[in-house]
């Protein structure tokens, strides 16, 4: 089945208009291309389907690229519903591709979403109550953004759905001030999720990686997380067991403080949770690092330096602490090759603590630094470790609050074992 065609949708099944709720299979399509100028290339509403094409390529729709609501394998879950060896959507108005509320297994090859001329997303999908989606990208996912989230998905219901993005092709995420990848209740398959890259080049909206409820047997992993600015938390996992990776991280602006709550907020988690190379974090409002009732399965291991910073900037008030590590279990893990925590003086505005822990688990910091200049406040102090196992080394710590107007600072230690 080969379609060309400009302004309109290349293949439409409709079955609801009208409210006549139509019975309609449709399947083959074999390594035919669909190819729409001013339109959506598929919208497949509802529709039992096993539908196969070689390329599909969706250039300016009004709505969606690709649409499939409703639209069920032949067979029913864990069947072929939709597969597409290349697909090629730019200046799509809605998410470049949406499945919502369908059931079997979505594949497609090499793709690329570009809607950064428009606010469109890049890949939404939603699973429903008794619905099994199986979403895979075999050959890449390039998607690039303006305002627009770049991933969004979850389940209502009781549906489940199973995501994975194999370690091949073009891997990134890319936008202006959007989201990069929201995800709630999803499985990661066991190829895994894997970009190579997730950007912000301005201020995202909301948490740039927001991750929720995620679990499964494979492992997310972006090599390199970047985002000038954040207007929620950089990085927020929450109550997942999946593994997770971020290589490399940086959050926030050097020369400038923004409205970051959080740099990373690990909240809830029983899986684990890696970084390989040197990150940084600038200016988060709360803290740079958060990571708080970890369940005792759940693991950190941050294997390069990593340093929370508010530097640089002397109009900066909040003074975000650096690591804060709060009702863990007693068996969770936290290991840091280096921390570091570094903070200018201001001519106003409270310090941040370096380390607070209360409860943190086993804690490992192999070296690193930290550094106040900073009022504190009264009893409040720039180290505080409390019911804590530790092995902790610092190279070095600089501690200065004794200027006019400052209190606190210090070290303070309690009810410790290590």
């Amino acid at each position: 089945l080969n379609i060309y065609n400009d302004n309109g949708t290349g293949l439409l099944v409709d079955t609801k208009t009208n409210g006549l709720n139509t019975d309609f299979t449709m399947t083959g399509g074999g390594s035919g291309t669909v190819d729409t100028t001013n339109g959506t290339a598929l919208f497949l509403d509802p529709l039992t389907m096993n539908l196969t094409f070689g390329t599909v390529t969706s250039t300016n729709a009004s709505g969606s690229g690709v649409l499939v609501d409703g639209g069920d394998a032949v067979g029913g879950g864990g069947n072929s519903a939709l597969t597409i060896g290349t697909l090629n959507i730019s200046g799509s108005s809605d998410s470049g591709v949406q499945i919502i509320d369908s059931s079997g297994d979505f594949s497609f090859g090499a793709t690329t979403i570009n809607n950064t001329g428009t606010s469109g997303g890049g890949l939404e999908f939603t699973a429903a109550t008794g619905d099994t989606t199986n979403i895979a990208f075999t050959g890449g996912l390039d998607i690039d953004t303006s305002t627009g989230t770049g991933i969004t998905g979850g389940r209502t219901g009781s549906g489940t759905v199973n995501f994975s993005v194999a370690a091949t092709g073009t891997r990134s995420i890319n936008t202006t001030t959007g989201q990069g990848m929201v995800l709630s209740n999803v499985n990661v398959g066991a190829a895994g999720i894997t970009f190579a890259n997730a950007t912000a080049s301005g201020t995202a909206t909301g948490n740039f990686i927001d991750l929720d409820t995620i679990g499964g047997s494979g492992t997310l992993r972006v090599n390199n997380t970047s985002a000038l600015g954040v207007s929620g938390t950089g990085i927020s996992i929450f109550s997942s067991s999946a593994d997770f990776i971020f290589n490399q991280i940086s959050l926030g602006d050097i020369n400038a403080a923004g409205p970051m709550t959080y740099g990373l907020n690990l909240d809830g988690n029983s899986g684990s949770f890696t970084t390989t190379a040197s990150s940084i974090i600038y200016y988060a409002q709360a803290a740079g690092i958060r990571i708080a009732n970890a369940a005792s399965t759940f693991s950190a291991d941050f294997q390069a330096q990593i340093e929370a910073s508010n530097r640089n900037d002397a109009s900066y008030t909040a003074g975000g602490d650096g690591l804060v590590l709060t009702s863990n279990n007693s068996s969770s893990t936290i290991n840091m090759a280096r921390f570091v925590f570094t903070e200018f003086q201001r001519a106003s505005g409270p310090g941040g603590q370096g380390i607070v822990s209360n409860f943190g688990g086993q804690v490992t910091i192999g070296g690193g630094s930290v550094s106040s200049n900073n009022a504190m406040g009264d009893g409040v102090a720039s180290i505080d470790i409390r019911n804590t196992a530790t092995n902790i080394t610092l190279d070095s710590v600089a501690i200065d609050t004794d200027d006019p107007g400052e209190s606190g600072g210090g070290i303070y230690l309690q009810n410790n074992t290590g």
